[in-house]
C-alpha cells in the first residue's frame, strides 16, 4: 500500500509543479487536493500523447513544414490554454488564459524548430567528449530550457492579461494587490 502511494505521488509530481506555477502566476491560493487530484492524472497522461505528436505535427504529417508549422503552433497554443484552465480548476476564465497560451505556444514552437538543428549536434559533441554521461547532460539541459520557456510564457501571459487595457477586453480577474486598494 505504501509503495502504491509513493508511485502515485511521484507520478503526479510534474502535474503538481505545473499547477503551482499556474497558481503563482495568477496569484491564486492553492486548490484543494479533492479538486485537483484527478486533474493531475489527466494532465500527466495527456502530456506523453502531446509529446509523441510533436514530430508528426512539425512535419505536417508528412506534407511539409508549410503545414506543420501552423499545425504545431495551433496545437501548442491549445495545449497550454487547456493546461492552465485544467490545472487552475477553472478559477480563471478561458479568455484571460489566452495570452499565456500564445506566448508559450509561440516560444515552444520556435524552440522545437531550434531543437531539430541544435540537439543532434550537441548530443553528438557530448557523446564524443563525455560518453553516455554527456548525452544525459545534453538532454537535461534541453529539458531545463523547455521548463524555463513554459514558466516564462505562462507567467508573462498572466502579467499581460492583467494589464488594464488587456484586462478590460479579456475580462481578467483583478490582481490581489489592486483589490486591496479599491474603495
Amino acid at each position: 500500500m505504501v509503495s502504491l502511494l509513493m508511485v502515485l505521488i511521484s507520478a503526479t509530481a510534474c502535474s503538481r509543479a505545473m499547477q503551482r506555477l499556474c497558481q503563482r502566476a495568477w496569484q491564486l491560493p492553492s486548490a484543494g487536493a479533492r479538486i485537483a487530484v484527478w486533474r493531475w492524472f489527466v494532465w500527466i497522461t495527456t502530456l506523453p500523447v502531446v509529446i509523441a505528436l510533436q514530430g508528426p505535427l512539425r512535419t505536417g504529417f508528412g506534407l511539409g513544414l508549410w503545414l506543420g508549422l501552423p499545425l504545431l503552433l495551433v496545437t501548442q497554443i491549445g495545449v497550454w490554454w487547456w493546461t492552465q484552465h485544467l490545472l487552475l480548476a477553472g478559477r480563471v476564465p478561458w479568455l484571460p488564459l489566452l495570452p499565456g497560451s500564445i506566448v508559450t505556444g509561440v516560444a515552444l514552437t520556435v524552440l522545437s524548430l531550434v531543437a531539430k538543428v541544435y540537439v543532434p549536434n550537441a548530443l553528438n559533441r557530448s557523446l564524443e567528449r563525455y560518453g553516455s554521461l554527456g548525452a544525459v547532460f545534453t538532454v537535461l539541459s534541453w529539458l531545463i530550457g523547455v521548463c524555463v520557456v513554459v514558466s516564462a510564457g505562462i507567467t508573462a501571459g498572466a502579467v499581460i492579461a492583467r494589464e488594464p487595457a488587456v484586462a478590460r477586453r479579456l475580462g481578467s480577474p483583478d490582481r490581489p494587490d489592486r483589490r486591496a486598494h479599491r474603495p
